[in-house]
């Protein structure tokens, strides 16, 4: 798993590289994968091997013990119904802003650069996950980047029984893996370009690598633990909070002060030395290593109520009544943590102390993304969970709380097969692309999409667009220039708009085109073109 992980991140700073020296071209990024991927095969070709042995010998327990065959069985089951998901076209809305927007972009351009204004402003934030997609919209546009973000949740249930193995038997650990999996915000995530699934990947391997030197004191997991943890950040920033929970665990695990000391300084180190690149990227465009972090883009400030009751009802309400609500189990097993906790060895109470610092984390910063900016911490919050269960004496009352995770297990794969079912008549073709993209982009809320073809008939190759009021351009299938990044020099032969009046510098300008289905209207000048 390190292995894969270390691989992922290699090959995203692969494509950046060759974005940052301005040749992402289509042969070149053929040409640099296939010999990356060539060269990693040849080298960990044994690695490979003992993955796909351990992977039969696991198979082959499976079959022996039908209570671990049934749980396979449901997490298959749901793994299934989200690649229903998948496999349509992309409707989220970050990825339709970003994730998939700037990819696109790059590759229009054939280079990563920094795009100033209040569009795109996450341009310069790290964006390892990103730089998988450009190849992948490359290859087949957004659905095999889906794929990829849909195989990171898959993979991090791989982590999640790995840690959990740590401390329980084969069940326990795929109870762990269910109760991670069927988190609504999961399935939600696992069907979209996002970025968190990757984050929560290389989060849980980071918390996995630290309990293999707890146990080993070898350097090579503490050095592994602080890396992983700086892929986490270089997929999404705020990872970074992360890194004071390894300050308490390394508290914990160490005794002389000038040795954690140290252990901080490297683990830090480390975990924000992946993301270099980025921060260096970022303040030679904008002077500030975490732009837009600390601008009027992107304002922060910590929620500084701690009162207990606030607290428990600001994670109870995002839990149950989110728009990606969180499993209820966790919340049900609250009481019995705190009679089982006390009497945990030391190296099992390090999923309790991991998951309360993450929440506390959580709570203190902002809140804006609910549920997915928690679920790179289900994954050890899960094992914590299972920990729990396996501690009850009480046998009733652990068949109970079992039977209510499979339980609400069966419920999350119901749940997310009727909200992937919009996406089943495009899978069978009794619809297309540009019938179901029509029906379900939100037009109102900064969605593009040119349903009648109306600019792909009209707009040219050698033609740009200057756009105002679009948010959402993953669709744009032409060359434009956004209002919010606009400058002096700017060429354009067409104004479109979305939602807003033309600009009165342009009202003599004439309307050719207008749909209210897309609230999208076009102006020319006779094809004439205009230079900013």
């Amino acid at each position: 798993m390190f292995v894969l992980a270390f691989l992922v991140g290699i090959y995203s700073y692969l494509i950046l590289s060759i974005g940052l020296l301005g040749i992402l071209y289509r042969e070149t990024i053929y040409v640099s994968s296939l010999i990356f991927i060539l060269f990693f095969v040849y080298i960990y070709k044994s690695y490979f091997i003992d993955g796909v042995r351990h992977a039969k010998h696991f198979a082959v327990e499976v079959t022996k013990d039908k209570k671990i065959l049934f749980l396979i069985c449901l997490l298959s089951a749901h793994a299934l119904v989200n690649l229903i998901g998948v496999l349509g076209p992309e409707i989220s809305f970050d990825a339709l802003w970003y994730h998939l927007t700037l990819p696109k972009i790059y590759l229009q351009n054939n280079e990563v650069f920094f795009i100033p204004g209040s569009l795109f402003y996450y341009s310069a934030m790290p964006k390892l996950t990103e730089m998988l997609y450009i190849p992948a919209v490359l290859l087949s546009g957004e659905i095999l980047a889906k794929l990829i973000h849909f195989s990171f949740g898959v993979i991090t249930c791989i982590s999640v029984y790995k840690i959990t193995r740590e401390f329980l038997n084969k069940r326990y650990a795929v109870l762990a893996s269910l109760l991670f999996y069927g988190n609504l915000v999961v399935g939600w995530e696992s069907i979209a370009s996002y970025v968190d699934l990757s984050r929560t990947f290389f989060e849980s391997l980071s918390f996995l690598a630290f309990l293999y030197w707890i146990k080993t004191k070898k350097e090579y997991f503490f050095i592994t633990s602080a890396f992983m943890l700086g892929l986490a950040v270089s997929s999404k920033v705020i990872a970074l909070g992360s890194l004071v929970i390894y300050f308490v665990l390394i508290g914990m695990n160490v005794e002389k002060v000038a040795e954690r000391i140290k252990r901080v300084f490297i683990f830090s180190f480390l975990a924000i030395f992946p993301s270099l690149p980025w921060i260096a990227f970022a303040y030679v465009h904008t002077g500030n290593p975490v732009y837009p972090f600390f601008t009027d883009l992107y304002q922060t400030r910590l929620n500084i109520n701690i009162f207990p009751y606030d607290v428990f009802k600001t994670i109870r309400d995002t839990f149950l009544y989110g728009q990606d609500p969180i499993s209820p189990i966790y919340l049900i097993i609250i009481p019995i943590v705190l009679v089982v906790f006390p009497r945990l060895k030391k190296l099992a109470k390090m999923p309790f102390v991991y998951s309360g610092l993450a929440l506390l984390i959580w709570y203190l910063t902002p809140q804006t993304g609910g549920g997915r900016f928690i679920l790179p911490y289900l994954p050890v919050l899960s094992v914590a969970t299972l920990i729990t269960v396996s501690a009850v004496r009480d046998r009733l009352i652990k068949k109970l709380l079992v039977s209510l995770m499979i339980f609400v297990f069966v419920v999350s794969i119901g749940y997310r097969f009727l909200a992937n079912q919009k996406f089943i008549g495009f899978l069978t073709g009794a619809q297309s692309k540009s019938e179901f993209l029509r029906k379900n982009l939100n037009f109102s809320y900064g969605d593009f999409y040119d349903i009648d073809g109306f600019f792909k008939k009209t707009i040219k190759d050698s033609d740009t667009v200057l756009l105002y009021g679009f948010h959402n351009l993953y669709y744009a299938d032409f060359k434009f220039v956004h209002s919010s990044y606009s400058r002096e020099g700017d060429k354009f032969n067409y104004i479109a708009t979305q939602g807003v009046q033309i600009p009165e510098r342009f009202k003599y300008w004439q309307l050719m085109y207008s749909n209210p289905a897309t609230n999208v209207r076009i102006y020319t000048l006779g094809g004439r073109e205009w230079i900013y």
